[in-house]
């Protein structure tokens, strides 16, 4: 947690959000702040919901971010667990297939909204 406060005080999470709202804007359909939700909730889950509460979202949006909750890394804890029964190389890539499969999934889910409003 402390390090999320670090990285939000210097204006590191907004930085690294900056660096993901392209991804997050046109691929998840989430407004770029949305981004510092996301990080937060590596490091404490509740915080990724949390922050798309207080957004004006969209039914589809808040679903599409609470899917890449779900899916990605629980928390930093669950990363230090796998470190230490397998290895970090191996926490690292359950960490990298996580959030890939977690914005594979909540992007899928996004452009069938747009298509499904499309069609109707």
């Amino acid at each position: 947690m402390a390090i999320t406060a670090i990285l939000y005080e210097t204006g590191g999470l907004h930085y690294i959000g900056n660096l993901l709202s392209p991804l997050v804007v046109k691929w998840l359909g989430l407004p770029a702040e949305a981004s510092v939700g996301l990080i937060a909730g590596i490091v404490r889950r509740e915080l990724a919901v949390l922050p798309l509460l207080d957004m004006n979202l969209t039914t589809g949006q808040l679903f599409v971010g609470a899917i890449v909750a779900l899916f990605y890394m629980p928390c930093a804890a669950v990363f230090g667990v796998l470190a230490s029964e397998f290895s970090v190389k191996e926490a690292i890539g359950v960490g990298l297939i996580t959030i890939f499969l977690a914005f594979t999934i909540g992007g899928v889910f996004n452009h069938l909204f747009k298509l499904i409003a499309f069609i109707f």
